[in-house]
């Protein structure tokens, strides 16, 4: 028998997650509660059916130079707050708070002509950085940015446009959770 504390946490957990509108299969990885449970939750607070079908892809993220600089943001705020576990497992509390610094970065630019990166896309994003397809590179500036295996555009700095120091892939999961020098403080609010 499941303790009720428990219970309650892992619908709280649910709420939080599908208020934000993630897929409801993937709230139910992070919280084991059934389709049909979710389905029904997710109605109750929409007031319409969860998104159902494929996930999207990461690759689509890394056609403009725009919205990898945004993968960017997230997934080195993701890995501040989520530290070495980020390459064994997704911490979806990690990933809340790296998305919740994202959104605040992206409301403080002017001139973003697309819509903001949901948490579904962020979520993928998460997953895509564990399993390799997405690495982390550092720039001689010293920025660190993210790269698609299979991304449309060159690999470079998006903020000053030089090629990453090394171009080995994250499979040897060999880096640091990265902390911004002049952003340090920003961080510090999530994680």
């Amino acid at each position: 028998m499941v303790n009720k504390c428990e219970q309650h946490r892992k619908l709280a957990l649910a709420i939080r997650l599908i208020k934000r509108n993630l897929r409801t299969s993937i709230v139910a990885v992070h919280t084991n509660l059934s389709a049909t449970q979710l389905r029904t939750l997710y109605h109750e607070i929409h007031g319409h059916a969860s998104v159902s079908g494929m996930f999207p892809e990461s690759d689509r993220l890394f056609a403009s130079h725009q919205r990898a600089l945004e993968a960017s943001i997230i997934l080195t705020a993701y890995l501040n707050c989520a530290g070495a576990d980020a390459l064994r497992r997704i911490d979806i509390e990690a990933l809340l708070r790296a998305h919740d610094f994202y959104m605040d970065v992206r409301q403080e630019c002017t001139g973003l002509n697309q819509s903001a990166i949901d948490l579904t896309m962020a979520w993928i994003l998460a997953r895509d950085l564990r399993s390799c397809v997405v690495d982390l590179r550092t720039c001689p500036c010293g920025i660190r940015f993210a790269v698609h295996e299979q991304q449309r555009i060159r690999a470079h700095c998006p903020v000053c446009g030089l090629p990453p120091l090394s171009t080995a892939n994250a499979a040897a999961h060999s880096f640091t959770p990265p902390v911004p020098t002049d952003a340090g403080h920003l961080t510090d609010r999530f994680c």
